[in-house]
């Protein structure tokens, strides 16, 4: 079984990059925290800024991509043939059984997604797209998606395919398509495969029970943000909550997006896409409290030796934490998110709700809203690892042994 593994943004230049995620080791995290504050490595930052910028236009410029490829690689047991959607030609060779497709939320207005087409029509071989997700707010589907998005959706309708989509909210924009939904599955997102251990939900519930049961004072929170370059309102409330407590900012997106953040939270003008033009405007107690690192398996690390508990507006933010055995609590603003946290079980809040609980000064006593069901999380974890495995079955596409123990225990 020779396995095609596409995702946007592949190229073999990097491919260091990506295959670096695949090697947890012992990984000794460049932060820490001590009594005085978050200590961040500066020129480490200016250095990744500089090294990765080239990639931001690529990969959606967030440690949420990579966690959401990462995690689909990682539940195929066999070796793959990463696909370049950017260099297929008609000379380029084809000789692989199967094509698995790593997607996003790119049923939406923006993107016509041609590109996915070509290589699809490349290949003409069976396809399995995994996260297909639209980008609507309030389930409202303009006209004009649907008419960008039918060419796309007709080429998988027109070969053989698996369509694992990431919730309710995108399996109703296409069903409102007209399109046969036999070949259609809801399955949410591979990251519920980071860490399988059986016992996972009880581990988290346990410590959550701990900050719910004491005083919340002391415990060290992280906050993930949604991307900079669309602060939300409960972003910008938060980045204001910061600089008190045991709070903590842990970025997902790539360092050269935080020059076009700050721009636009602090309105100063227009510098260079460097953090050292623009570290002078931050808050020097805010950027103690700030970090971005940008492999996976390190930030687990720090989550895992510096952190009680985190929450935000990034559903891979709230995934890690939940991986690394940490409650989580996501706050959902449009119908991705929503989709997301429901398909997956991760606590939840709405935006708004979680502004009013910041303005009232109760940032302390979030764990008491964190409303995590272990045994419905299990289930849930267990439930996708079969559809995972009924899935890779039927084109003989070998199942990592441990998704498939986790799909044996339901």
């Amino acid at each position: 079984m020779k396995v095609g593994f596409f995702f946007e943004g592949w190229q073999s230049s990097w491919k260091a990059r990506v295959e670096q995620q695949f090697t947890p080791g012992a990984v000794e995290s460049r932060y820490t925290i001590d009594s005085t504050g978050f200590n961040i490595d500066i020129d480490a930052l200016i250095q990744n800024e500089v090294e990765y910028q080239e990639y931001s236009c690529k990969v959606g410029g967030n440690i949420g991509n990579d966690c959401f490829r990462y995690s689909l690689r990682k539940t195929i047991d066999t070796d793959v043939v990463y696909i370049d959607g950017d260099s297929i030609t008609t000379n380029s060779p084809n000789d692989i059984d199967i094509l698995i497709i790593s997607a996003a939320n790119w049923l939406n207005e923006n993107r016509d997604n041609q590109h996915i087409v070509k290589v699809i029509k490349h290949f003409n071989k069976p396809v399995i797209i995994v996260g297909l997700g639209t980008q609507t707010i309030n389930n409202i589907v303009p006209e004009s998606l649907k008419v960008l998005q039918k060419p796309f959706l007709d080429t998988l309708w027109n070969i053989e395919s698996e369509i694992l989509v990431r919730g309710n909210s995108t399996y109703k924009v296409i069903e409102s398509m007209g399109y046969n939904m036999d070949r259609v599955t809801i399955f949410g997102c591979p990251s519920l495969f980071l860490n399988t251990d059986i016992n996972l939900a009880d581990k988290i519930n346990n410590k959550l029970k701990t900050y719910q049961n004491n005083s919340t004072d002391s415990c060290k929170k992280v906050f993930y943000p949604s991307y900079f370059s669309k602060l939300s309102p409960s972003d910008k409330i938060q980045l204001d909550n910061l600089k008190r407590g045991n709070n903590y900012m842990l970025l997902q997106t790539f360092p050269e997006n935080l020059a076009a953040a700050f721009q636009m939270y602090h309105r100063f003008p227009k510098v260079e896409q460097s953090l050292t033009a623009w570290q002078q405007h931050i808050d020097s107690e805010l950027i103690k409290k700030m970090i971005y690192i940008e492999n996976i398996h390190e930030q687990a690390t720090f989550l895992i030796n510096n952190i009680d508990y985190t929450y935000g507006t990034r559903i891979h933010g709230a995934m890690l934490s939940l991986m690394s055995e940490l409650p989580a609590l996501l706050i959902y603003w449009d119908d991705r998110t929503r989709e997301l946290s429901e398909e997956l079980c991760v606590p939840a809040m709405s935006q708004r709700r979680f502004a009013t609980i910041v303005q009232q000064g109760k940032l302390d006593t979030l764990p008491q809203f964190i409303k995590f069901r272990p045994r419905v999380f299990n289930k849930n974890r267990k439930h996708k690892a079969n559809i995972l495995y009924d899935t890779y079955k039927k084109y003989n596409v070998p199942l990592s042994l441990n998704v498939k123990k986790l799909a044996d225990e339901a």
